[in-house]
């Protein structure tokens, strides 16, 4: 998409759904300009719901710090993730096709650098620097959502509303409170930031004019500079321009402002300009011993010869840890320990890679944990095996097959657990036919058993099958009282009836597991198939494994013995072809038989042909999970 089509669809931006789709179309115009449209992964609304709240800074930014020329550290805030990086992106593209920063505007601005602002204030006999205090944490998202609906991007409110949540970052002060900022380091703040001081940089010029001398800015950067001296502390132009800064929400640093006076040398921006512009003595020194180095030695050498020097100089400490699960709350606490232990005993600034202990190694330490440790089916340590049951869309059978396959593990004496994990659509009770209800004894809860299987689900929960209207956040506490509050006892395998599609509660689940095998339902129909693709993708995405394919109402045999196709077929070979995994096994379309005293409406019998199907699936799984 060129400027103007991004202006134009941006401005029409009303709702989620809307920025969604021009983020998409960004996106995918994007990699087929570089032939890679085949690995077009879409955002979702889930990303748009998570990544637009800023009270989520798990999984949004990640935080370093580097060190000042001046001395002192400058805190950088950074995309934690390559999805949120991509979205912020495209965000910062949408800025530039909607504005152009003022003339005096030097930073982050096409066609100007340090050496543009630098050149102004050459020959000059006095310079005035001044920096802006704390600059990006000063501008708020507030401000940043007001500008947005102004011009010339004249975004709608919603838009802006989103594009603002978005680009923003919850932070506390010393003193508690609780701000929404700007981040330095994230790809829309420099921009932003132009944004939010076009009414400064209008002011601070027209000031400049009245008293004659050069102005330009470079992100908080300052500059002055004049044939003349205007500049005593308690002058007319400095009363004017702390009155224009204070003015504009901003504070000077009063520790960095300072006046250059010709014959000493004059910096701008890094940039000497007494006579012509020029770099320190020492900086060509280095650049010259590292070319030297280079062509002398090889890249490799040199840089390890000036590498370690550089990282000394900035107080640079990497670290690598490999830990049990990556991407995890526990991940960023202990993050958050270790930068604090190293800055405190010195360090400049810290780099932490984490990276997963291999199963092997995790292996070796089961079998250690605590009474406590041992109950969590959730901790690495435990030796639960997790089977999820996934589908693309409702009415594959999904809930048929998860009822069905765990019964079949357990006629082969294996202990089940099932979780009916469809929150909205739970099901497992009546197609097992379970009329008990789970016991409660001091804040424990003991599934109900049937067939074999320990059975949990929403259905126990909720009075007259009421439909659910719970929110995103109460739905995760239900999710996790499941895993966590319900006492399971000795478990092979517990199978997770997962909520058909890829939607908010499916992706939870995911996350919230160490790790799953996954087992992905779909009918012959090809298109129920291609829908069903995206629950393997998102197993892949979250990495899980995909333990294979089942294929639910193959065909319906008739009397006679001849198979009627019904929903077509080929949908369950071919997914399980594009998922590069196997076909687990056909179930034909059938109604099991039962009776009113063992009454299990969707459960087969063991030696109905259909339940025979699903003893050999279970087989084959416990093969391939024993290898």
């Amino acid at each position: 998409m060129d400027k103007n089509a991004i202006a134009l669809q941006a401005r029409q931006i009303a709702s989620k759904e809307d920025l969604l789709d021009l983020l998409n179309r960004m996106k995918m115009d994007e990699m087929a300009e570089s032939g890679m449209a085949d690995s077009f992964y879409p955002f979702t609304m889930k990303h748009i719901n998570y990544y637009c709240n800023p009270n989520n800074v798990f999984h949004r930014f990640k935080q370093f710090s580097i060190k000042k020329k001046s001395g002192g550290t400058r805190q950088i805030t950074a995309p934690r993730n390559q999805s949120f990086r991509l979205m912020l992106q495209y965000v910062n593209e949408i800025f530039k096709s909607l504005y152009v920063p003022s003339a005096y505007a030097m930073g982050f601005t096409e066609g100007r650098s340090v050496v543009t602002n630098a050149n102004i204030h050459r020959g000059q006999n006095y310079v005035f620097n001044i920096d802006l205090k704390d600059f990006f944490p000063s501008i708020e998202q507030a401000r940043v959502w007001k500008r947005l609906q102004l011009e010339p991007l004249c975004l709608q409110q919603p838009a802006a509303n989103l594009l603002a949540g978005l680009c923003a970052m919850k932070v506390s002060s010393e003193d508690g409170a609780v701000k929404f900022v700007l981040p330095q380091g994230a790809p829309t703040s420099p921009i932003l930031t132009n944004m939010i001081c076009d009414k400064l940089d209008r002011r601070l010029a027209g000031l400049a004019k009245r008293f004659g001398l050069h102005y330009s800015r470079y992100a908080d950067d300052i500059t002055f500079s004049s044939m003349h001296n205007v500049y005593q502390e308690h002058g007319a132009f400095r009363k004017e321009l702390e009155r224009i800064i204070t003015d504009q929400g901003f504070k000077m640093n009063t520790d960095k402002t300072r006046l250059q006076k010709h014959g000493s040398r004059q910096e701008v921006t890094g940039i000497i300009v007494s006579d012509k512009l020029n770099v320190t003595q020492k900086y060509v020194r280095d650049i010259r011993n590292i070319l030297y180095k280079w062509d002398r030695y090889g890249s490799a050498r040199a840089f390890n010869k000036f590498f370690p020097k550089y990282k000394a100089e900035k107080g640079h400490v990497s670290v690598r840890i490999a830990i049990a699960k990556v991407n995890t709350p526990e991940q960023m606490t202990l993050q958050m320990k270790i930068v604090e232990v190293l800055k405190e005993n010195g360090a400049g600034s810290v780099g932490i890679r984490f990276e997963e202990l291999p199963a092997e190694v995790l292996q070796s330490f089961r079998g250690q944990a605590t009474e406590s440790q041992a109950q969590d089916i959730l901790s690495p340590l435990s030796s639960v095996q997790f089977i999820s049951i996934a589908s693309g869309k409702g009415g594959v059978g999904k809930s048929t097959v998860s009822v069905n396959m765990a019964v079949a593990l357990a006629r082969l004496g294996k202990k089940v657990g099932l979780i009916d994990a469809d929150i909205y659509g739970f099901s497992v009770p009546d197609m097992m036919g379970v009329t008990e209800m789970p016991i409660v004894k001091e804040d424990r809860i003991y599934p109900v058993e049937r067939l074999g299987v320990k059975v949990i689900s929403m259905g126990f929960f909720v009075e007259n099958n009421a439909p659910i209207v719970w929110r995103g956040p109460m739905l995760g506490k239900v999710l996790d009282q499941f895993f966590r509050d319900v006492e399971w006892g000795e478990l092979d395998y517990l199978l997770l009836d997962l909520p058909p599609g890829t939607g908010d509660v499916a992706l939870d689940i995911h996350q919230m597991l160490p790790a799953s095998k996954e087992i992905v339902v779909t009918t012959p129909h090809p298109t129920a198939a291609f829908v069903a693709a995206r629950a393997g993708a998102m197993a892949l995405q979250t990495n899980h494994d995909i333990l294979g394919v089942i294929e639910n109402m193959a065909w319906y045999e008739s009397k006679t013995g001849e198979k009627e196709f019904v929903f077509g077929q080929g949908g369950g070979p071919k997914l399980a072809e594009e998922l590069r995994t196997k076909l687990l096994g056909q179930i034909p379309l059938g109604q099991p038989d039962w009776t009113e005293e063992d009454f299990a409406p969707s459960i087969y019998a063991e030696n109905h042909p259909t339940g025979q199907i699903y003893l050999k699936i279970a087989e084959e799984i416990i093969s391939t999970l024993n290898k």
